[in-house]
């Protein structure tokens, strides 16, 4: 019913441009894990030395709980699915 009348009006020029649509999307995708895996080791060291920062401010102005608070933050995130989705293949 709604399928053959579908595939009755389809045409080689349709083929071809699914094809060649298809063949761009597969070109973005991987332009965009390619910019994405740049991108993730900047992130995380940022992300690094903001928490190596942030303890080094702390114990400058006698705040030792606080480095502990930051220390589980970011063994948290590292062993938790933070950085599991950060580094996620969308495949």
């Amino acid at each position: 019913m709604g399928v053959s009348t579908l595939v009755d009006k389809m045409t080689p020029e349709h083929i071809s441009d699914v094809i060649a649509n298809t063949d761009k999307d597969l070109d973005r995708g991987h332009q965009r894990k390619l910019q994405l895996g740049k991108q993730r080791p900047l992130l995380l060291g940022i992300g690094i030395v903001g928490a190596f920062a942030l303890s080094w401010l702390f114990l400058q102005f006698d705040k030792p709980e606080y480095v502990a608070a930051i220390i589980a933050a970011v063994g948290a995130f590292l062993g938790g699915r933070g950085y599991q989705q950060m580094t996620r293949h969308d495949d």
